[in-house]
């Protein structure tokens, strides 16, 4: 139990990323505000009972439970957030480590999400992608109504894309170009099984927190609870505002491309969200935040702001003296085209990221280590 309580710890963080799959299914706010204010009190009561029910339903250390065929015991509590939980389990008989993800869905409109993201998983069997080893759903009962779901999955205890920045910046160092690359290559790989899904699907939350690093540090792509048709047609001023509200619901604000931060009334939206939240992906790789969430100094110091709509249609801002090649930076700013129409299709990024990797790309070197001497 000891040594499982260290993986434990060295999975927190990667947790930390798997919860950001976890939403808060308890209810809808939007119908509870149409019914008025006598309907949202009531609903606030419903989600705060339904809230203290929860604080009774942890898995506690210990317990043993089961999903599919499979039997688990509950090591610990790794993170929770909204109506979901994320644990540390155990195979009883074998000893192997998954993390399992609870989900309590208290109505139906939390149960058919909750489907939906089970779906998307079963959907694809990709090494860039993030496997459900299985999966089981409880109804609920008189004393606990809500529907519970369980989701095992892998445990990869080297964490998140995020996880490695903050190390890095830690230290005061950078990820080398050609990891960067290399990396961007293997999301890529996995986010074109969605794009050429039929119909195609868009991720709509591509971030470092949702990009886990298993062995060789080959990345998996997470989170697939804001997943969506790819492409729709809006014609009305209040499909906009859906559309808008949709977002501000499921997409970072960082990672968020700018058609879905003001849809017009008169447009088309695909695939190419995911492109834009690459981009800002890339970009926090190279230099530890989202462009939109940092402004750059005079000093060439990046320092964190407010994100805001404003400034993601307001142009990018790169350090002056920094790590990276001329054509690293052109690629960053291709993918983060506000214009959605002139915006790269996932293949035509792997092509260019290709071209980029065969001529070798730029590993820092010298720059690299001026770089962060400068920003130590």
């Amino acid at each position: 139990m000891a040594e499982l309580d260290k993986h434990a710890e060295d999975a927190h963080t990667e947790s930390d990323s798997l919860n950001a799959s976890g939403r808060a299914h308890g209810g809808s706010a939007s119908d509870a505000r149409s019914a008025g204010a006598g309907g949202l009190l009531g609903w606030l009561v419903r989600c705060l009972l339904l809230r203290t029910r929860l604080f009774f339903a942890f898995f506690k250390p210990g317990r043993d439970m089961s999903v599919g065929s499979r039997k688990l015991k509950v090591v610990r509590l790794l993170a929770e957030g909204g109506f979901s939980f994320v644990y540390l389990v155990a195979n009883s008989a074998t000893g192997e480590r998954y993390a399992l993800k609870k989900v309590l869905a208290a109505d139906k409109e939390a149960v058919k999400a909750t489907q939906w993201e089970v779906e998307v998983h079963c959907s694809f069997a990709h090494p860039n992608l993030m496997p459900l080893i299985d999966h089981t759903s409880l109804a609920g009962t008189s004393a606990q109504p809500a529907t519970e779901f369980r989701l095992l999955m892998p445990l990869y205890s080297l964490g998140s894309v995020h996880d490695r920045i903050c190390q890095l910046m830690g230290r005061g160092e950078v990820w080398a170009e050609a990891d960067c690359l290399r990396i961007l290559d293997g999301i890529l790989d996995g986010l074109r099984q969605f794009h050429e899904h039929a119909p195609p699907w868009a991720h709509r939350d591509i971030k470092p927190a949702n990009v886990l690093l298993k062995e060789a540090d080959v990345p998996v792509l997470m989170d697939f609870g804001s997943t969506k048709v790819a492409r729709s047609l809006v014609k009305s001023r209040t499909e906009a505002l859906l559309l808008q509200e949709d977002a501000a619901q499921n997409c970072s604000m960082a990672y968020r491309a700018p058609e879905l931060w003001d849809p017009p009334s008169d447009c088309e939206i695909d695939e190419r969200t995911d492109v834009w939240s690459l981009g800002c992906t890339l970009f926090a790789m190279a230099f530890y935040f989202s462009p939109f969430e940092c402004t750059i100094g005079e000093d060439d110091q990046a320092r964190v702001c407010e994100c805001s709509y404003l400034r993601v249609i307001g142009g990018l801002q790169f350090p002056k003296a920094h790590a990276y090649s001329d054509e690293f930076v052109q690629l960053v700013r291709w993918l983060l085209t506000v214009d959605k129409d002139k915006r790269p299709f996932v293949h035509e990024v792997q092509r260019k990221v290709a071209q980029l990797r065969g001529r070798g790309a730029h590993d820092g070197g010298d720059a690299a280590r001026v770089w962060a001497d400068a920003h130590a």
